[in-house]
């Protein structure tokens, strides 16, 4: 995973939107949502709840 996909990554476990991620990180909403996309594939994964569950087992974010 990119460093940029990581931050994605990590902001989208913590429950921000795609337009949220966007305004953050000063990117568009459609990059965001591309980079969901290459990191569920990535991870193996097919929801949001799913990348929150890794980000709390590998200790990124608190359950």
């Amino acid at each position: 995973m990119s460093p940029r996909e990581f931050d994605v990554f990590c902001l989208t476990a913590r429950g921000m939107t795609a337009h949220e991620v966007a305004a953050e990180l000063h990117l568009g909403y459609k990059t965001v949502a591309n980079y969901n996309t290459q990191i569920k594939n990535k991870l193996n994964v097919n929801t949001t709840a799913d990348l929150a569950n890794i980000a709390a087992v590998l200790g990124i974010i608190k359950h």
